[in-house]
């Protein structure tokens, strides 16, 4: 009997024990994704998280506090930006400077060019022809005028226009004091009825222009003789071989006149083919001053019948590399790069063909017109 009694007592606690535990709180905490455990791990006496056992109760841990920032800078130079304040995330203004959004690349349409051009200003449209034989003021009775003179005509054309631009802009105020001999009569810039007719011929008698062989009816001037265009104009640009007697005289006060030439010298045709070097300065005269350059080239084969003087009034090299950029407020396309060995001068050809040329050199002159 008393075996029996202490059995049923020991039942009767362990049953109560496994009761008491079954409805106890969970006291051991959660694995997974951010859940803490709030119970004790009595067997390691640490703090450490354990799984969460089937049928415990887990609590996630709390979220992280956000981060305060700033927005962007608007216009005004303010921004919106956030702190805490009693551990509560506030709303502020900021001041800021304002930087504007870069404007979009500009988009350009059409071909790239194919050259990089430079224009002598305002000699696109001086263009004057030979006078014929025995055609007033020429007093050659069988020989044209020659291009040596009429290219020195169209250079003086070109020298007026350009410095009378910059009278107008109040940079030459001088210019405006001169005789107005080169724009005198006639149709564009005096010609054919206005005074560059008679500049033409004083212009060859000052350089002493022969008729005859070997250019059968062409008048022709040695390079050597083409300085003597240069003492026409420092002298005055007197008419002294005037049929009809001396003409106005063009006064040059104010302004310094040199005359710069390159080329072979007296002969037309020695080292004519390799004489590249001259082309050099007629390239930074036109890029780098803007003056015009009288141009002594052979029109066809390399023979001296075809040597010509004309006005070289632009130059292009082959363009190589482009962008395309603002200009004016339009995009356009810009040539970056070019290839100066792929050159070609414009040439207002003075009884030739106008047009573009890359014709060697065997004269190259010009002369540089400075206020004093």
């Amino acid at each position: 009997m008393l075996w029996g009694a202490s059995m049923k007592s020991a039942f009767a606690s362990s049953l109560a024990l496994a009761m008491i535990s079954m409805l106890a709180p969970a006291t051991s905490g959660c694995s997974g994704a951010g859940a803490t455990g709030q119970g004790e791990n009595t067997d390691s006496k640490s703090e450490d998280i354990v799984p969460c056992r089937p049928g415990q109760i887990c609590t996630p841990p709390p979220p992280p506090r956000p981060t305060p920032s700033c927005g962007a800078c608007q216009p005004n130079n303010t921004m919106i930006c956030t702190h805490y304040v009693d551990d509560v995330l506030t709303r502020y203004t900021a001041k800021c400077v304002y930087q504007p959004p870069p404007p979009p690349p500009p988009t350009c349409t059409g071909a790239q060019p194919e050259y990089v051009t430079w224009w002598v200003p305002g000699a696109q449209d001086v263009e004057f022809d030979q006078l014929a034989p025995g055609q007033y003021p020429n007093n050659f009775s069988n020989c044209y005028s020659g291009c040596g003179p009429t290219a020195w005509a169209m250079f003086f054309a070109q020298t007026d226009t350009k410095w009378r631009a910059r009278a107008s802009a109040g940079q030459a105020p001088m210019w405006t004091s001169q005789p107005d001999w080169f724009q005198t009569g006639g149709g564009p810039l005096g010609w054919p009825t206005g005074n560059y007719p008679q500049i033409t011929i004083d212009v060859s008698h000052w350089m002493g222009t022969s008729c005859g062989q070997p250019f059968n009816d062409e008048s022709y001037t040695e390079p050597s003789w083409m300085i003597h265009g240069y003492d026409y104009l420092a002298n005055g640009a007197q008419s002294q071989y005037s049929p009809s007697g001396p003409t106005t005289p063009f006064t040059a006060g104010g302004f310094t006149y040199t005359y710069e030439t390159h080329g072979t010298g007296d002969s037309i045709l020695p080292d004519y083919e390799n004489d590249y070097g001259t082309l050099d300065y007629a390239r930074d005269w036109i890029i780098n001053h803007g003056y015009a350059v009288i141009y002594g080239y052979c029109v066809g084969a390399n023979v001296i019948s075809n040597a010509h003087y004309g006005l070289a009034t632009g130059y292009r090299e082959k363009a190589t590399a482009w962008s395309c950029q603002e200009v004016g407020g339009s995009p356009q396309w810009v040539v970056t790069n070019s290839d100066n060995t792929n050159w070609q001068f414009y040439i207002n050809g003075g009884g030739e063909p106008d047009g573009w040329n890359n014709s060697p050199a065997y004269y190259v002159g010009t002369i540089k017109i400075d206020t004093n």
